[in-house]
């Protein structure tokens, strides 16, 4: 399936569903990072995208988040939304280790059959965080992504 338009959005984007003094957040040149001591947390990108090209509704093909967990940081779902609507959800992930600078089979996801796009794209990521220790665990995103047909 010929891609028709890849939409992505820097790491800078991303936003916590919760934020306080729990959360240390960097936002250096290249993402953005999140350090906390432990629990559940949800991070949301928010795409501008067009929804309509050429005249045809978009289907959503792949999707992308690249991404760095390090130190007991683990992501362990993605929900997509088409506007209000869920559309795709990958759960009971356990995905670590580094993933921010090339594609992969741990920050890609196909998305078969394609899904036609009607009111705006995001994505969600929950994070685990496992406390303890001297390492404080720390998540990194750089980009997220998405291939149309």
């Amino acid at each position: 399936m010929a891609i028709k338009a890849a939409i992505w959005t820097h790491g800078h984007g991303v936003e916590p569903d919760r934020s306080g003094a729990w959360l240390n957040t960097i936002r250096p040149g290249w993402g953005a990072q999140f350090k906390t001591g432990g629990g559940s947390h949800w991070f949301h990108f928010h795409f501008s995208a067009p929804v309509i090209l050429d005249g045809q509704r978009l289907k959503l093909t792949k999707a992308f988040v690249m991404f760095d967990a390090q130190n007991n940081a683990t992501i362990k779902a993605l929900h997509i939304y088409d506007g209000p609507t869920r559309i795709f959800s990958a759960d009971n992930l356990s995905l670590a280790g580094r993933h921010s600078e090339g594609l992969d089979n741990q920050n890609t996801w196909v998305i078969n059959p394609p899904i036609e796009m009607k009111f705006g794209l995001g994505y969600s990521v929950q994070v685990q965080f496992a406390g303890g220790g001297q390492n404080i665990p720390e998540i990194l995103f750089t980009s997220a992504g998405a291939d149309f047909s």
